[in-house]
């Protein structure tokens, strides 16, 4: 048996100290991951579009229909399109770029969920990656 001594009793404080300390440590971490875990979801982007049949900016035939590419299925009653002229200002803004909140942007074609389509119509390819703008001008 040990005898008793200052020294063996500030040992055993200072590895008590730090047991405590470890413990909490770990309890610490253990809560935080379990709290990350639960209240972390896995951020999922949103296609991207691109225009098919563009070759440096300029469609290769005006007359088809715009194709608009995406790079993952689509639900299509979320897509909202519309096909303006491209006419920028001096600055080099579009018309809904000014501020003016008066502008009409007069669209040649538009698709939405609530007002359907207007100057054409909007098609969803079965893969869903695909829809076709048929303007009826």
């Amino acid at each position: 048996m040990m005898k008793w001594s200052p020294a063996n009793t500030n040992v055993d404080v200072l590895h008590a100290r730090r047991l405590k300390r470890a413990i909490l440590f770990l309890s610490l971490m253990l809560v935080t991951i379990c709290a990350m875990s639960a209240a972390c979801q896995q951020y999922v982007s949103p296609p991207t579009a691109s225009l098919s049949g563009l070759n440096q900016g300029i469609l290769s035939d005006p007359a088809a229909p715009l194709v608009l590419q995406f790079s993952k299925p689509i639900d299509f009653s979320t897509l909202r399109v519309k096909v303006i002229k491209f006419d920028p200002n001096a600055q080099g803004q579009l018309p809904d770029e000014t501020g003016d909140p008066t502008v009409s942007l007069d669209p040649l074609f538009s698709h939405d969920d609530i007002d359907g389509d207007k100057g054409g119509v909007a098609t969803l390819d079965p893969d869903r990656k695909s829809t076709r703008l048929n303007s009826s001008h």
